[in-house]
C-alpha cells in the first residue's frame, strides 16, 4: 500500500498504498477540516460542535490533552500523541473525537487491531458519526475486508452524503472488485461534491482509460496535473499510458521521465518508459529501466515480463525464460507471460510446451475479456 497518515494542522489526512489499480498508487482521505482550529491554533468547543455534530470534550483537562496531543502528532511525535489522547480519554470516557483521533495515530503506524476498537468505541459513543465509519471503512480495506469496507463507507455516506472523500474511497474500492460503472459514478460524485479533487480526476481517467475513452481519460489526467495532485507523478503516468496508446511516444517519453523526477521510486514509470524504448527498438536504453524497476519492486511481474521479452530478441533465452518463469510465479494468472513464455519456446523448437503455454494464455486471456490477446494466442497455436 506502506501506509501512512500525516495530521497537519487542521488537517488529517490517510495516505493508502495499493488503494487504487496503479501499482505505487497512494490515496487520501481528508478526515478533519481547518474549521476545527480557530486562528491561533486552538481547538475549541464550539468548532467541534460544527464539525462533529456533538459536545465531545466537555472537561477542560480533556480539551487541553487533546490540543496537546493534536500538536504532537501534526509534528510526527506518534508516541507522545496516543499518551495525550489517552489521557484525555481517561478524563472524559464519553470523548468520541478522541477515540477517532487516537485511532487514526494507530493507523499511521499500521497498527489495525489497535484503530479499529477505537473507531468501534467512537461509532457506540456516537453513531452518527460519520467519519469514524469512513475510516474504519478504509481499514477494513487495507485489511482485505472489502465486504465491510463497502457497508462502512456506504454508511458513512448515508449519514454524510456530501463528504466527497467517502464517494472517492468507495470508488477506488467498487474499481479494485471491477465494478467501473459503479466506481466512475462515486468518483463523479466525488468530482461534483469537490471540484478540486485532483486525485478523483486522476482514478476517474483511469477508467476512462481501461473503456478506450482517450479523450475524456487525456482530459482527466490534465485537469489532475493543473490542480497540482499531491502524488503528481501519478497523472503523469497514467496520461504517457494514453501517449502510448496512441503512439506519440515522445509526449510519452517526457510524461514518464517527469513521473521519475517526481518520485525516482516510483518502479511503474520506469517499467512503461522501458515499454516506449522497446517499441522505438532501444533495447539498450528498454533494459535498465526495467532493471531499475525490479530493483524498486522485485515482485512487479510486469517489469520481470516485459526484460524477457527484451530477452528473447537478443536471444538470450535462459534469461528469458527465467524472468517469464518469475513473472508466472508471481502473478500465476499473468496471461500476456504465458503467451510470450509459449512464443519463445516456439523460437526453441519446443513445440509441446509452446502449446501448454498458448493454451493457457488463451485461456486466462478469455476469462479476462481481453479479445485481443485471446484471438493473437489462438493465431499462434494454429501456426504450431
Amino acid at each position: 500500500m506502506k501506509h501512512i497518515t500525516k495530521l497537519i494542522i487542521g488537517l488529517i489526512t490517510i495516505a493508502l498504498v495499493g488503494y487504487s489499480k496503479s501499482e505505487a498508487q497512494i490515496s487520501s482521505v481528508e478526515i478533519i477540516t481547518p474549521s476545527l482550529i480557530t486562528g491561533n491554533g486552538r481547538f475549541t468547543s464550539a468548532s467541534l460542535e460544527v464539525i462533529i455534530g456533538q459536545k465531545d470534550s466537555t472537561e477542560r483537562d480533556a480539551e487541553s490533552y487533546f490540543e496537546q496531543g493534536f500538536k504532537h502528532y501534526s509534528k510526527g511525535e506518534y508516541e507522545e500523541a496516543i499518551a495525550d489522547f489517552s489521557q484525555a480519554i481517561q478524563l472524559n470516557p464519553k470523548f468520541a473525537l478522541g477515540y477517532l483521533v487516537r485511532g487514526l495515530v494507530y493507523s499511521d503506524q499500521g497498527a489495525y487491531q489497535k484503530a479499529i476498537p477505537d473507531y468501534n468505541q467512537a461509532i457506540e459513543l456516537n453513531p452518527k458519526l460519520a467519519k469514524a465509519y469512513v475510516v474504519r471503512g478504509i481499514v477494513y480495506d487495507n485489511l482485505g475486508d472489502k465486504e465491510k469496507a463497502l457497508a462502512d463507507l456506504s454508511q458513512g455516506i448515508r449519514l454524510d452524503p456530501e463528504d466527497a472523500t467517502a464517494y472517492y474511497s468507495r470508488g477506488i474500492i467498487y474499481n479494485d472488485l471491477g465494478e467501473d460503472e459503479k466506481a466512475l459514478a462515486d468518483y463523479n460524485q466525488a468530482i461534483q461534491l469537490n471540484p478540486k479533487y485532483a486525485k478523483a480526476y486522476n482514478n476517474r481517467g483511469e477508467i476512462y482509460h481501461e473503456q478506450g475513452e482517450y479523450k475524456k481519460a487525456l482530459a482527466d489526467y490534465n485537469e489532475s496535473i493543473r490542480l497540482n495532485n499531491p502524488q503528481l507523478w501519478l497523472p503523469y503516468n497514467n496520461r504517457g499510458l494514453i501517449y502510448d496508446d496512441l503512439e506519440e511516444y515522445e509526449k510519452a517519453l517526457a510524461d514518464f521521465n517527469q513521473a521519475i523526477q517526481l518520485n525516482p521510486q516510483f518502479a511503474e514509470a520506469y517499467s512503461n518508459r522501458g515499454l516506449i524504448y522497446d517499441d522505438l527498438g532501444e533495447y539498450e536504453k528498454a533494459l535498465p529501466d526495467y532493471n531499475q524497476a525490479i530493483q524498486l519492486n522485485p515482485q512487479y511481474a510486469k517489469a520481470y515480463n516485459n526484460r524477457g521479452v527484451i530477452y528473447g530478441i537478443q536471444k538470450a533465452y535462459q534469461k528469458a525464460f527465467a524472468d517469464f518463469n518469475q513473472a508466472i510465479k508471481i502473478n500465476p494468472q499473468y496471461a500476456g507471460a504465458y503467451y510470450n513464455r509459449g512464443l519463445t519456446h516456439k523460437r526453441n523448437r519446443n513445440i509441446e510446451k509452446a502449446s501448454s503455454d498458448l493454451k493457457k494464455a488463451a485461456d486466462l486471456s478469455k476469462q479476462q475479456g481481453n479479445q485481443q490477446l485471446y484471438q493473437r494466442s489462438l493465431d499462434e497455436l494454429r501456426k504450431l
